[in-house]
């Protein structure tokens, strides 16, 4: 069986490496360049900390995925992006539990947990992930890089923009435009259009901070 690298070792990489067992796949390999230590639950399998290592690993044609999630969707996307450019395989992870409908778009590397529910005429981008139990409705834009977390509700034609990270069990109304690099705290409820790289928090939810921008990586992928 070729290699299948998973980038990170974080709470994503360890939720996505048991998923990965559980469907037989075997030769995992974690990727961690910036961590000063890493989880005792990784330490059962070969972790590239230093880029000559990961020079080598990436020589041979090998499965992926990224789970670097939370706010970081920018460096999620660009390391998709170049792993794919170098001829690797981006990975699928949808639970058998998730319910996808037949007209629904889906990207690569989509990640979708246990109880995701996707409605018809959606449209989901590179390296969405949508955690355990959040739906989301008929006829939605969902950007490449955006993360929606366990338990939130998108309504039916709602446009997401690439890289926003919607809160745990918040809830965004119909037709609403969530702005690029936005982030929806959690439980909020969104009434309105959210600008580009705006925090907003609350019921209903309001204007927090400007959000951070995300800092272009260089072209070496990194952790």
């Amino acid at each position: 069986m070729e290699p299948t690298i998973v980038w990170g070792t974080g709470s994503q990489a360890r939720i996505y490496t048991q998923e990965l067992l559980s469907r037989g796949y075997t030769n995992i390999t974690l990727v961690d360049l910036v961590s000063q230590t890493v989880p005792e639950w990784a330490s059962c399998f070969p972790i590239m900390r230093d880029r000559d290592e990961l020079a080598d690993l990436l020589a041979t044609k090998s499965r992926f995925i990224v789970a670097i999630g939370g706010l970081h969707g920018a460096v999620r996307t660009h390391l998709l992006n170049d792993l794919r450019l170098r001829g690797h395989t981006p990975l699928n992870l949808i639970d058998a539990s998730a319910n996808l409908k037949q007209t629904v778009e889906p990207g690569s590397m989509l990640v979708a947990l246990q109880g995701v529910q996707v409605n018809h005429f959606v449209r989901l981008g590179d390296g969405v992930i949508l955690n355990t139990g959040c739906t989301v409705d008929h006829e939605c834009i969902i950007a490449d890089g955006v993360h929606i977390m366990g338990g939130a509700a998108i309504a039916g034609r709602v446009s997401i923009g690439r890289f926003a990270s919607i809160g745990t069990n918040a809830t965004v109304l119909p037709d609403i435009s969530i702005g690029e690099g936005a982030v929806i705290g959690a439980g909020a409820v969104v009434t309105r259009d959210v600008a580009d790289f705006t925090v907003v928090a609350g019921v209903p939810a309001r204007f927090i901070r400007e959000a951070e921008r995300p800092v272009t990586p260089d072209a070496t992928p990194s952790g």
